[in-house]
């Protein structure tokens, strides 16, 4: 009797780890969450403008994943894309390490902005992937920067 529960427990454990395996291979989805909008209000205080605003106003979102981790967005339009890529240089310049920084492409391979993926804190907790396209600006914050690149993908970038 004995062998027989213990190949059965060895067919169980299989079965969960080919379970697990498929489940790693999935592509993760999100779902929002919350929307909202709002003043970066030290970023106004720093002298930013978003477009049809006298501050810097942002869209947020929020997501969850399909995994259960929770993830942040915030995008906004500049009034140039000169103000843009300032923005994006001064949220750079806060990070507590880049991880990549280059340039955003479109399809043809033209360059359209900057991006990068930085760790905001020194324990790297806490990541994000930040990109400008024209004068748009987005940020995509993530516990783990294989999300926010994921999510990221969502967006066509």
């Amino acid at each position: 009797m004995k062998p027989a529960i213990f190949s059965g427990a060895v067919a169980v454990i299989l079965i969960l780890a080919s379970l697990a395996h498929s489940a790693a291979k999935r592509p993760l989805n999100f779902q929002i969450t919350a929307r909202a909008d709002g003043e970066d209000q030290e970023a106004t205080e720093a002298g930013f403008q978003t477009r049809n605003w006298d501050r810097a106003h942002f869209g947020y979102n929020r997501y969850k994943a399909s995994d259960g981790q929770r993830l942040d967005s915030k995008y906004g339009e500049f009034r140039t894309e000169d103000e843009a890529r300032r923005y994006f240089d001064w949220s750079l310049a806060k990070a507590a390490q880049v991880i990549t920084e280059g340039d955003t492409l479109d399809r043809k391979g033209n360059r359209v902005g900057r991006r990068a993926e930085v760790s905001l804190k020194p324990d790297r907790s806490s990541y994000a992937v930040m990109w400008t396209h024209g004068a748009v600006f987005r940020e995509i914050l993530a516990g783990g920067l294989a999300h926010a690149v994921a999510l990221e993908k969502q967006y066509g970038n």
